[in-house]
Parts: C-alpha cells; sequence; structure tokens
C-alpha cells in the first residue's frame, strides 16, 4: 500500500497518526492458509532452491523481453535454465509435442529446482496428452503460472495429487517495465522458491475488497482464468468444484463476455456445491453504464447462493498477482454482512468525531453516496453534524427524502439558504435562468447558492466529510481520501472515496437506506433542478449535470481546489 504525503498547513501528527490508525487498520473479513494434509507434502525439497527452469506451455516470448526477465531473476541470486523448442510452430512456441517434449526435460533436469512458465496465451490443453505425467511426478517439483497456465496448474493438482502446484507470476512479468509490479513479483516468487509456504493472507486481498455474499467457509482454493475454467467442463480435465473455494480471475474481457461465462458455470450446475468464491482481478473491464459493473455482475450471479462470496483477490492479470498454492485448504472469512461494509470508514468517522470532538461536520446533498454515510452516522450515533445547502431550486423529490430523513432516524439536518440580498440582485439584475447563458454566469449563481453558504457552514470547523468519489468525474480521479482544503482552511475527508457506485446500491439496498427516486430515473447526479437532467445510456456519471458545458468541467465550486 503506498500513502502519499501532502502539504498542508495541518499539523503532521495528523495525518501521520491517521493513517497509521485508520488506513492500515486491515479489512471486515480475512483468508487464512492452513498447511495441507496430503502425504505428498513429503516432495518438498529441504534444500534452497536456486535453478528456475522456465517453460513456454503455450505462447513464447520475445528474445527481448525473455532476456529483460531472465537478467532480474540473476541479479536475485538465481540460476535460470530455459526449456524451449528451437522454433515456433503456428502461434506456438513449438508443435505440440515439442512443447510437452521440453515441459518434460524441465522436471526431468536434476538442477533444476522449480519451474515456472515463460508465458501463457493459449496451447497448454494441446500439449497435455503428450506428456508422461508418470515421469513428471517422479521428478515433481514446485510448478507456477497462470492465465492459460491455469489448465496445467488444477489438472496437475487436482488429478495428478502433486503438491506445490502454483497459481503465480510467470517470467512475463518481470519484464512489465513497472517497478512495483516487479517488486511483488520477485517477492512472491522468492517465497516459493525458497520452500516457504505462502502465507501472504494480509496482502491477498486489496483495500478495495467488497463483500457480495457473507459467511465463513474453510476449503482447498482451486481455479484461477475463468475463460480456462470454462473451457474445461464436459471434458476429462473438468475442475473438481464440489467443497472447493473457487478463485477467479480473468484478462482483455468485456462485461458481456464475464456474464456469458459465470452463467454458463452456474447453468452446467458446477457451482451447485462450492464452498466460496473469490473474485480475482479484471483489469480491463471496459467503462460502461453505471449499473454494469464487476460487483454488480458478480452478485447477480451469487445473490441466492449461501456461500461467501468476495472481490477484491489480489490474483490474476492486474498489477499486483500473488502466489496461491491450489489445493491449500483456505479460510474465508466473510462472516460480518454486508451491512457492515463500512465498518473501516466508520471507523476513521467515529475517530474524526472523538479527535475533533464538535469541529467535524459532513455536507449531504442526499445523493447515493451521501444516504450512504448518513447512515452510518445515524444508525451508530456517531457525533457528527450533519448539514445541507438548499440553492431554493431543488427537486421536490430532494425536500421530499430530506422529510423522510429527519422522520426516519429522529436527527437533525441543518439547511443552509443563501443569502437572501444576493439572491434577490442576482435574480433582479440577470434574471432566474442567467447559468444558461455563460460558465461566467452558472458559476456566479452557483457562488451565490452554495459557496457562501457553505463558508458560513463550515466556518469554526475543523473537518470537513463529503461524499466524493473517484469514479464520480475525471477531476476526481486522483482525488486522496485525506486532503487539505486550503479554500476553506480545513481538513476534507472523503470515507467512500474508492467506492464503485454498484458497491454504494448494494450498501443501500442491504441496509434499506432512503434514496431519492430519480437515481431510478437515470439521474445518478443530483442537483438544482433547471442544472440537471437525466442521463443517456452510455453517458459519463456527472453529463447530466450544466450539459451544455464543457463536459470536463463539471463543479459547481465546492470542491475546486
Amino acid at each position: 500500500m503506498c500513502a502519499e504525503i501532502y502539504k498542508t498547513t495541518v499539523d503532521p501528527w495528523f495525518l501521520s497518526d491517521y493513517l497509521n490508525k485508520t488506513v492500515q487498520t486491515g479489512y471486515i473479513f480475512g483468508i487464512k492458509f492452513t498447511p495441507l494434509s496430503r502425504t505428498s507434502l513429503d516432495t518438498l525439497v529441504s534444500r534452497p532452491m536456486k535453478t528456475i527452469g522456465v517453460v513456454y506451455p503455450a505462447f513464447s516470448l520475445t528474445e527481448d523481453i525473455e532476456k529483460q526477465g531472465v537478467s532480474i531473476l540473476v541479479q536475485r541470486g538465481f540460476k535460470v535454465k530455459i526449456f524451449k523448442p528451437q522454433r515456433p510452430d503456428w502461434f506456438f512456441s513449438g508443435t505440440d509435442e515439442e512443447r510437452a517434449s521440453t515441459f518434460t526435460e524441465a522436471f526431468l533436469d536434476e538442477d533444476v529446482d522449480v519451474v515456472i512458465a515463460g508465458r501463457g496465451g493459449y496451447g497448454s490443453a494441446r500439449m497435455v496428452e503428450h506428456i508422461d505425467w508418470d515421469k513428471i511426478k517422479l521428478h515433481a517439483k514446485p510448478f507456477i503460472g497462470y492465465s492459460d497456465i491455469t489448465f496445467l496448474i488444477n489438472f496437475m493438482s487436482q488429478t495428478l495429487d502433486m503438491a506445490n502446484i502454483y497459481h503465480g507470476p510467470m517470467l512475463i512479468n518481470l519484464s512489465n517495465g513497472c517497478t512495483e509490479y516487479v517488486d511483488s513479483t520477485i517477492k512472491s516468487l522468492e517465497r516459493i522458491i525458497n520452500s516457504n509456504l505462502p502465507d501472504e493472507s494480509n496482502a491477498l486481498l486489496s483495500p478495495d475488497s467488497t463483500i457480495i455474499n457473507s459467511g465463513v467457509s474453510t476449503a482447498p482454493v482451486v481455479g484461477g482464468n475463468l475463460t480456462l475454467i470454462e473451457k474445461t467442463i464436459n471434458t476429462p480435465y473438468e475442475i473438481k468444484f464440489d467443497g472447493k473455494i473457487l478463485m477467479i480471475e480473468d484478462n482483455d474481457t468485456q462485461f458481456y463476455s464475464l456474464d456469458r461465462l459465470l452463467f454458463h458455470l452456474k447453468q452446467s450446475q458446477v457451482l451447485r456445491n462450492l464452498s466460496g468464491v473469490l473474485i480475482g482481478d479484471f483489469p480491463f473491464l471496459p467503462k460502461t453504464d453505471h449499473d454494469i459493473n464487476l460487483v454488480s455482475i458478480v452478485h447477480a450471479i451469487f445473490k441466492d447462493s449461501k456461500i461467501p462470496v468476495v472481490t477484491g483477490f489480489n490474483i490474476g492479470h492486474g498489477k499486483v498477482n500473488k502466489s496461491v498454492r491450489i489445493g491449500d485448504f483456505m479460510t474465508l472469512d466473510a462472516s460480518k454482512k454486508k451491512e457492515l461494509m463500512g465498518k473501516d470508514e466508520l471507523a476513521s468517522l467515529g475517530w474524526l468525531s472523538s479527535t475533533f470532538r464538535d469541529k467535524v461536520v459532513f455536507s449531504t446533498s442526499l445523493g447515493y453516496e451521501d444516504q450512504v454515510i448518513t447512515h452510518m452516522l445515524f444508525q451508530n450515533n456517531v457525533p457528527i453534524k450533519v448539514f445541507t445547502l438548499d440553492t431554493g431550486r431543488m427537486f421536490k423529490e430532494t425536500y421530499q427524502l430530506l422529510d423522510t430523513m429527519r422522520s426516519l432516524y429522529g436527527k437533525p439536518i441543518s439547511v443552509f439558504f443563501p443569502n437572501t440580498a444576493a439572491v434577490e440582485h442576482l435574480l433582479t439584475t440577470k434574471g432566474a435562468f442567467s447559468f444558461y447563458e455563460s460558465v461566467n454566469n452558472r458559476k456566479e449563481c452557483c457562488r451565490i447558492r452554495k459557496v457562501e453558504p457553505l463558508k458560513r457552514a463550515l466556518a469554526n470547523q475543523a473537518v470537513w466529510i463529503t461524499g466524493l468519489r473517484r469514479e464520480q468525474s475525471a477531476a476526481r480521479e486522483a482525488t486522496p481520501a485525506l486532503e487539505w482544503d486550503a479554500t476553506n482552511n480545513i481538513i476534507k475527508f472523503h470515507p467512500l472515496i474508492h467506492w464503485t457506485l454498484p458497491e454504494v446500491k448494494l450498501y443501500i439496498q442491504n441496509n434499506q437506506v432512503p434514496y431519492n427516486p430519480l437515481h431510478d430515473r437515470n439521474f445518478p447526479s443530483i442537483g438544482c433542478e433547471p442544472c440537471t437532467r437525466a442521463t443517456k445510456e452510455g453517458e459519463d456519471f456527472r453529463s447530466g449535470r450544466w450539459w451544455w458545458e464543457d463536459q470536463s468541467k463539471k463543479e459547481c465550486g465546492l470542491h475546486e481546489k
């Protein structure tokens, strides 16, 4: 996890202490590994492993990329031996027979301590029938790969009962060019190569992990690339799913194909006796309609199951690809309900309120995100003051929701209204719709109706909490969770900054939080009635706000730096 330090006028102790106490408190669920009980554990070598054999069961690497990866391994003190057919065949590294032969050679070579795949691609399944697997088992060694290698690692672990078969990084990952990626890959490889069991419990789940279904399960882990998993169905090499925790990831996938793959697995009934599901990286999913997301698709497939389902598992084609041994017993603890998904956020809010006492305020526009935070505060009696800005031109539905919130929770929501004289002057000199005429006129209206009331609301306060999320607009993509607002001279905290819209909706659904019905009518972002319209399919989240202006500058002045 990387922490950025921002220059502020706040005492430095606050930022460092805050990060230590809240950001690094962990997750609301966890993963633990228990040692294998299989007798094949005795195949673990007792001496340190130093020689790596690189094989190419599918596609090959270019000479330059291969040399780059080998060079990094050599710099770390390893010896490397390449086992590759002499020439490519079609798009493969060699013929099926040649790939099978070089694959076998790596295991039979007495100098080789561990075998890793150079890359995936396609072709592993084609060579499997040309391998003498009895020879491989007699010379069993740790084997590492993912992507197309998913076929081999599950077959070797389940069908052949071989230990030390890992879903993990390959040689190609060392040529990524990203220092963070290379370091992560090396650490995963070293953990295996030096014959230490891979206990990466604290790193296997990303900070953006989401519980789709709650529960606790202890079972062996299987799986890998979703496309390859689906292709084994109704073949002699079908993965044994019953009583297993299934991990999935994929590369270069569209949302419709992701749903098709998962739905086929569901229809084929192979998932009916699963013990749990871990959703890994799907790094190149496109940005599309707000209701379509990795979380929403997974939720639709597994919503009726009684097993724990969690996203954010750090495996696959993303920047972090941790090593996981196929067949290891894993305890997946997602026992805390989705209603408590905001535990870390709630802890942060509680810490802020106890540290700054009555100097913490939360501004709500009564949109999706703000409803989540309001529920967290009111339901848990967190003593943070809540206020809203009434511009005088809000939707009827917004005013109705404000009344509903007061009645439901029995808590006050303070209302700040624009300066009457300023509004009267604006309407007298420029009319009721001057904001349509120019950006300057629109910003003038926003300044009078929103920015000035906000300054009064924030006066003499120490911390301002908002419902900003990074995916709301391009201007917010780099926004940190904690920052200093020099304009208002205040600490600014965005507890939901990493949340996706489907995660927000899921929280609202599971906690029965009231929300503005305009959201159901394609109003993802709701402001003043004259300045907000419904969005069309494929449009940006905030495209319905001030739609007549430049699409890249959708801010009213409240959050401008």
